[in-house]
């Protein structure tokens, strides 16, 4: 094996790397916010923006990953609540007063 390709083996083991640490942040993060689908979407698209520009490209995708698995659901930000009214019961009142 010659300087070159010892060289070029560092390169790719050495961007792969760098796109698993980055992918770890999301799949963990995605783990326990039960979003598992984004999570594994997130680690292994961190791992080949690491093979194609290494962390140039690997964090900010780490980064928008984050963003999906960390922002609110419409229906956890909702804190409204709601309230029913049952009309039979009022009818029986209006009624009962007349």
């Amino acid at each position: 094996m010659d300087q070159n390709t010892a060289f070029q083996i560092g390169v790719w083991v050495g961007a792969f790397v760098v796109g698993a640490l980055t992918g770890l942040a999301p799949l963990i993060a995605g783990i326990k916010k039960n979003k598992t689908g984004l999570a594994v979407g997130g680690f292994f698209a961190c791992v080949i923006c690491g093979l194609i520009l290494g962390l140039i490209l690997a964090l900010p995708c780490c980064g928008v990953f984050m963003y999906l698995i960390l922002k609110k659901d419409p229906e956890e930000t909702s804190n409204s609540t709601h309230l029913e009214i049952n009309t039979h019961e009022s009818d029986n009142f209006t009624n009962n007063i007349q």
